[in-house]
């Protein structure tokens, strides 16, 4: 039994003295100054941008509207179709645009019919009218009806060369609203989907007929950016001091790209400045026109662009990251000849290279690109040296 109870012992025992070997040792403290890595900043020329956001825009915006009332009889368009507009020159009508709509034409037809037989009768009329004043003359001449009368006959001619030209100008209204009975495209663009179909009622007019569809033009595209009055200050002091030149209306570039476009692959011109800020926003309006050629921009997207502002400068250039921000300002933390950490307070500008342009900071400031997480100011750290490497420009 005592056996027994002595090798129990020693399995407890055994044990336990596994269970402290295999015990993990802690984790080491890192004592002394945070590491941190530190490169100097690049300086090369650079085109300083404003950056601004904006909204695409159709340059036209048409309401197709019925002109004339009755029935639908055809759709000729399809949903979303691009379409093409007249096309005139000198009053000629060079290209009818493509056809949407079909009117039942049956009343318009017969009333051009009704229009031209009334243009017959009052040329008969006049053809009267003549004979009878051409009689008349000779019977005047030779003393037989007064002057008076002979005014009569005149007078009954005009007359009836008066009722000749307003019964031909009813065959154009007539033949003009038959001719609205096929609904056309009046400007080139792409068009929405149908709002009715055959067999539906419309009622014509110009402001208050039916509307059937809407077309927008597709090239060239509007873009409206608001810029906010703090940057409207801004470049007004840059453009006094003599440090970026006046844009002028028509060449000002402008670039912007699509939220899932990298870069800014579309370029324009500025044609549009508002004469003032929004009241409501605070806010300047101006607008950029581009080619838009491949129809990738569509009315109402939102895009990001950028305006250069003058000629290359030379820029203090960091990465975006070192960039932070601090009670609403932009710091950027560098180590002094001490090794202490001191923020400096930054201008951000526009991106280049792949790094952030900024204003505030020396070329021979050294920035803390890796560890500003583990740092405050008047702090010392140990610094290693790194680098800040320029990416290919964006286009």
């Amino acid at each position: 039994m005592n056996v027994v109870r002595i090798r129990n012992w020693f399995c407890v025992m055994a044990v336990f003295l596994v269970m402290g070997c295999s015990r993990t040792a802690p984790p080491k403290v890192e004592s002394g100054p945070p590491i941190v890595t530190i490169a100097l900043p690049k300086v090369e020329l650079v085109i300083r941008y404003a950056d601004i956001t904006g909204q695409t825009d159709a340059v036209q915006t048409v309401l197709v509207r019925s002109r004339v009332s009755g029935f639908i009889t055809r759709v000729a368009m399809s949903d979303g179709q691009f379409v093409d507009g007249d096309l005139s020159l000198w009053g000629l009508l060079l290209r009818q645009g493509t056809l949407l709509f079909e009117i039942d034409p049956v009343t318009y037809e017969a009333d051009v019919k009704e229009a031209e037989a009334k243009v017959d009768v009052a040329q008969a009329k006049l053809e009267l009218a003549r004979k009878n004043e051409a009689r008349e003359k000779v019977a005047r001449d030779n003393g037989v009806s007064s002057p008076q009368q002979f005014e009569t006959f005149v007078a009954q001619t005009l007359v009836a060369v008066a009722e000749l030209d307003s019964a031909k100008s009813s065959v154009v209204k007539a033949q003009q609203n038959l001719g609205w009975t096929k609904v056309t495209a009046p400007i080139s663009g792409k068009a929405d989907r149908a709002y009715l179909t055959a067999g539906n009622v419309v009622t014509g007019g110009v402001t208050q007929g039916t509307v059937l569809t809407t077309i927008v033009s597709m090239s060239p595209m509007y873009v409206y950016f608001d810029v906010d009055d703090q940057t409207v200050l801004y470049y007004q002091r840059l453009i006094r001091e003599g440090k970026i030149a006046r844009p002028k209306e028509g060449l000002a570039l402008v670039e912007v790209a699509l939220k899932d476009e990298t870069g800014y692959p579309h370029k324009g011109y500025i044609d549009f400045v508002s004469n003032r800020l929004s009241p409501s926003t605070g806010s300047l309006q101006i607008r950029g026109i581009f080619p838009n050629e491949d129809t990738v921009m569509t009315p109402g997207l939102f895009v990001r662009g950028r305006v250069p502002l003058g000629q290359p400068a030379e820029s203090v250039l960091v990465p975006d990251e070192a960039v932070i921000t601090d009670q609403g300002q932009k710091i950027v933390f560098v180590v002094n000849e001490k090794n202490m950490v001191e923020a400096r307070t930054v201008t951000p500008g526009s991106m280049a290279y792949g790094l952030r342009a900024v204003e505030g900071l020396a070329p021979n400031d050294r920035v803390i690109i890796k560890g500003f997480q583990r740092v405050r100011p008047d702090i010392e750290v140990t610094p290693e040296e790194g680098t800040i490497t320029l990416k290919k420009p964006m286009n």
